[in-house]
C-alpha cells in the first residue's frame, strides 16, 4: 500500500489451471488498499483487487469535461424538445432533423423514428432522453477524451464498438483498458498461428490440430528457452542400492512379524536421495546456489530448498520442500505425500508458496519407467544444478568380497542399479566439484546406515 503506479504497470500476477496472466494498472496513481496482502490468495473472478487513488488533476479534470458535455446536453435536449413537444411523432423527428447538425444523432434519430407507430406521442421529456443518451460533439462521433482516442489509435481499436460506462454512454480510459486487457491473451494467440499458417496448411502435411502452450507447458516453454543461455555440464554414473532394498525387505519382514505397519517410518528411495542430496549439499554449497547472469553474481543459500519435478496432465510441475537439512526422512515422506495429493487434486491443491523459492532441483524420471537408464537434465535458471534418477534395474555387476584372497577378490552377482545424471551451469560450478559431489550423494546411497549416523 501506498507505492505509486502508472498506467500499464504490472501490480499482480494470476494463476488459473490453465494460464498465468500478468494483471496491469488500468490507472495512475497510489495504491491506497490491498483487497489481499499475501500471494496464494484465492480470488473469484470480478472481484477487486486492489484500489487506486487517480492523480487529484486527472480526476478534476475528467470530472470537468464531464460536466461540459453533460451541459451540452441537456442545452440543446431542452432548446429542440421547447420547439417540438406539441407536434406528432413524425413532425417531431422532422424539426429535430432539421435543426440539429450532427451526423451520428440524424442516423440515431432516423433509426429511432421506425418505431413511431409503436408510441403514440412523445413529449420534452421523452426527447430529451433520445438526445442525451446519443448526441456527441460536432466533430467527434464517439463521446470520450483525446487521451483515450491515442490508446485506442496506439492499439487500433475503433472506439464504435466499445460500450461506454461513463455519463451519457461516455467511454472512459477504464473501459477500453479493460478490453485491451481481455484480448491480451487471445491476440497472443492469433498472431502466434497468423505467424505459422502457411507452413500448417501445407497439403503436404495432412490433418493435423494446432495446440497453443498454455498454464504450465507455457511456463516451461519460458523456462526451457531461457536454460538456452546456460552452458551445461552434465555427470552421470551409477549406484548399486543392494543395502536400501535389504533395508526394505528387513523392515518389511519386521513389520509382518509384529502385525503392524507405519507407514511413515518405512525407507523410501525419493525421501533418501533427497535426504543424501542435501547432506552432500552441505559440503559443496555451490551448488545450492542461483547465478544473476546480469551482475555476474553467485548467491549461496543457506537453507536447501529442493524442487521435485512431477509429471501430471497439466504439465510438468515442480513444487518445492523447504529447508530440507533440517527435516527428517518421515518428515520428508509426509511433506512428499502432501505435495502428492495436493498436485493430484489439480487447480487450487497448491498453493502459489509451493511452486517458488527453489535453490536446488530433483528428477525422479525413473518411477515413470520405460527402461531409461541415462538422461541430460536441464538447468532451471537462476538455480545453477540439478539431478535426474534413473529406474532401479536388476543387473549383474562385479562386487568385492574380501581383499585377503586375490583369487576370490572379485566376483559377479545381483545388483540393483540406478543410473544417475547431474547437470549444472559450468560458469559457476567446475566438473570436478560436481564429481565430489556425486561421489557424497552416493556413499549416502549405497550405505543408508552412513546417512542416518551423520544426521544431527
Amino acid at each position: 500500500e501506498g507505492q505509486v503506479v502508472s498506467e500499464f504497470d504490472p501490480v499482480c500476477e494470476v494463476q488459473s489451471d490453465k494460464a498465468t496472466v500478468e494483471i496491469t494498472s488500468r490507472y495512475e496513481g497510489k495504491v491506497q488498499k490491498l483487497a489481499y496482502s499475501s500471494s496464494g490468495s484465492m480470488i473469484k473472478v470480478g472481484e477487486p483487487i486492489l484500489w487506486i487513488l487517480e492523480k487529484e488533476g486527472e480526476e478534476q479534470e475528467k470530472h470537468a469535461q464531464q460536466d461540459h458535455f453533460r451541459d451540452t446536453f441537456e442545452a440543446k435536449a431542452s432548446a429542440t424538445a421547447t420547439e417540438t413537444s406539441s407536434l406528432p411523432l413524425e413532425e417531431n423527428h422532422s424539426t429535430i432533423l432539421q435543426t440539429a447538425k450532427d451526423t451520428t444523432f440524424l442516423e440515431e434519430l432516423e433509426s429511432f423514428s421506425k418505431l413511431k407507430k409503436q408510441v403514440p406521442s412523445v413529449g420534452a421529456s421523452n426527447v430529451q432522453t433520445v438526445v442525451g443518451d446519443t448526441f456527441s460533439t460536432e466533430s467527434n462521433k464517439v463521446l470520450t477524451s483525446p487521451a483515450v482516442r491515442k490508446i485506442a489509435r496506439d492499439h487500433a481499436l475503433d472506439l464504435s464498438t466499445i460500450a461506454g460506462t461513463g455519463p451519457g454512454g461516455r467511454i472512459l480510459k477504464g473501459d477500453v483498458l479493460a478490453v485491451l486487457q481481455d484480448t491480451s491473451i487471445a491476440t497472443i494467440a492469433e498472431n502466434e498461428i497468423r505467424e505459422n499458417s502457411e507452413e500448417r496448411n501445407d497439403p503436404l502435411l495432412g490433418e493435423h490440430t494446432v495446440v497453443p502452450l498454455r498454464g504450465y507447458n507455457r511456463i516451461m516453454a519460458d523456462t526451457m528457452t531461457a536454460s538456452l543461455k546456460i552452458p551445461h555440464m552434465v555427470y552421470s554414473d551409477e549406484i548399486n542400492l543392494n543395502r536400501f532394498v535389504k533395508y526394505k525387505m528387513e523392515q518389511k519382514q519386521l513389520d509382518h512379524h509384529n502385525h503392524h505397519e507405519d507407514d511413515s517410518k518405512k525407507l523410501l528411495f525419493l525421501p533418501l536421495a533427497i535426504k543424501a542430496a542435501s547432506k552432500a549439499l552441505e559440503r559443496y554449497p555451490w551448488l545450492n546456489a542461483s547465478f544473476d547472469d546480469d551482475k555476474y553474481e553467485a548467491t549461496l543459500w543457506k537453507d536447501h530448498n529442493i524442487g521435485i519435478a512431477m509429471d501430471t496432465p497439466r504439465g510438468l510441475i515442480v513444487p518445492v520442500i523447504k529447508q530440507c537439512q533440517n527435516k527428517s526422512l518421515p518428515e520428508l515422506a509426509e511433506e512428499l505425500k502432501h505435495l502428492k495429493a495436493a498436485v493430484a487434486e489439480g487447480v487450487g491443491g497448491l498453493a502459489a508458496s509451493d511452486l517458488k523459492g527453489a535453490t536446488f532441483t530433483l528428477s525422479n524420471v525413473g518411477a515413470i519407467g520405460g527402461g531409461g537408464t541415462y538422461m541430460s537434465p536441464i538447468v532451471t535458471p537462476p538455480q545453477v544444478a540439478i539431478g535426474a534418477l534413473g529406474q532401479i534395474r536388476r543387473l549383474p555387476r562385479y562386487v568385492t568380497l574380501s581383499s585377503t584372497d586375490p583369487a576370490q577378490s572379485q566376483t559377479i552377482e545381483e545388483a540393483h542399479i540406478c543410473a544417475v545424471s547431474w547437470a549444472a551451469d559450468h560458469r559457476v560450478v567446475d566438473g570436478a566439484t560436481v564429481a565430489r559431489f556425486h561421489k557424497s550423494f552416493k556413499e549416502y546411497m549405497e550405505d543408508p546406515i552412513k546417512l542416518l549416523l551423520d544426521l544431527r
